[in-house]
């Protein structure tokens, strides 16, 4: 059954006036996990609550059309990954393909995010032409040649998106092979630099995080932090916020090395059972449970909360077409964006007649179907 035709009607009934904000801490000073932090405050370098609302090799802007719905959640920025396409791992060649956006595409979904009083991060992102292969596996032979292509992509989107004014800038995503060539890396973030004002950030597999040389380069060290925190088909939101401690510990560690605040740049659950034992793979192991990805996103906004050193969350990923009763990792309509909505949305949003942001309407819903 689809519900978010009966949530619009809902919420067209039932929107009262903007109170003060209910559950979590939207009310406090914003940290990196909870709290209303501006978006007008990213720039400077404020807290970052953010939304992957473009996926690599995925049609570019579709999920625009609910960027107003993400500024009253309580989002502040948009991640927008813009994808072209690599030819071989060992000898590859950057090339344009089905989904690379044109540079119009790309301004047009920034000024909309803009006017929707949002920020936006722009990743340029690589992805296999033809059979999948992980980015993570370019290894190219001719690292001189690569390099100069490369750099050439991420100069021309870091001018656009100077012209366009976005707030956050990624110069690259978990190349695992490409990281240990440390002085390329910081010519490049320099280089990049010249031309863009705006803040800096790589992101990186956990495992890689410590081996990453160049992290002054940049203003955040990035990550993609989907590390296993219970096997447990549905586990509690005490056991997964417990499970955040161990991360966190080696997390600060970088921190206190390089004076440089962690970025969740991409983070996220399926809402299925079982989800948070292997976060990283894009299959469901278990039958839907909204329960479980509510749980995960709870505990890793409360968890990042109390870490003065984390810049914030992005969670992968919203999509506009999802369905309260898929598997899928976006939260739309699914008590896990009740849960950042609780925890990220002004008190100028509208409310429900309970005092919760209308984005728990879906929450809503699904308790009242006896939905998991």
């Amino acid at each position: 059954m689809r519900l978010t035709f009966v949530a619009a009607t809902l919420v067209a009934a039932a929107v009262v006036a903007p109170t003060t904000a209910s559950g979590a801490t939207a009310s406090s000073a914003p940290t990196g996990g909870t709290g209303y932090a501006p978006a007008a405050n990213v720039a400077a370098g404020g807290p970052i609550h953010g939304m992957i609302i473009s996926d690599a090799n995925q049609p570019f802007g579709a999920n625009a059309v609910d960027l107003q719905r993400l500024a009253n959640d309580g989002v502040n920025t948009v991640s927008l990954y813009v994808t072209n396409y690599f030819t071989d791992t060992r000898n590859p060649k950057i090339v344009s393909g089905l989904f690379t956006p044109t540079d119009a595409q790309v301004t047009a979904v920034i000024a909309a995010a803009h006017a929707a009083g949002l920020a936006v991060e722009v990743n340029p992102i690589l992805w296999a032409q033809g059979k999948y292969i992980w980015r993570g596996a370019l290894d190219p032979q001719d690292i001189d040649g690569f390099w100069a292509s490369y750099s050439a992509m991420i100069l021309r989107y870091a001018k656009l998106a100077q012209s366009d004014g976005v707030e956050l800038f990624t110069i690259g995503s978990e190349y695992n092979h490409l990281e240990r060539y440390t002085g390329r890396w910081r010519s490049l973030a320099a280089s990049v630099r010249q031309v863009y004002s705006g803040k800096l950030t790589y992101m990186a597999v956990t495992y890689q995080l410590a081996k990453v040389g160049f992290w002054r380069s940049v203003d955040y060290i990035g990550t993609s932090p989907y590390y296993a925190l219970s096997d447990a088909p549905v586990p509690t939101y005490a056991e997964l916020r417990s499970a955040w401690n161990r991360p966190f510990r080696l997390l600060r560690a970088l921190w206190l090395k390089y004076h440089r605040p962690v970025l969740f740049n991409e983070t996220g659950y399926l809402s299925a059972q079982s989800a948070t034992a292997a976060p990283w793979v894009p299959k469901p192991a278990g039958p839907a449970s909204q329960t479980l990805q509510a749980n995960a996103y709870a505990a890793v906004l409360d968890a990042a909360s109390t870490r003065p050193w984390l810049k914030g969350v992005v969670f992968y990923k919203w999509t506009a077409q999802s369905l309260p009763t898929d598997k899928t990792w976006s939260p739309r309509d699914k008590r896990a964006e009740c849960e950042l909505a609780r925890r990220w949305s002004p008190s100028t949003s509208p409310r429900l007649p309970d005092g919760f942001p209308v984005g728990c309407i879906g929450a809503d819903l699904a308790a009242s179907a006896g939905m998991p």
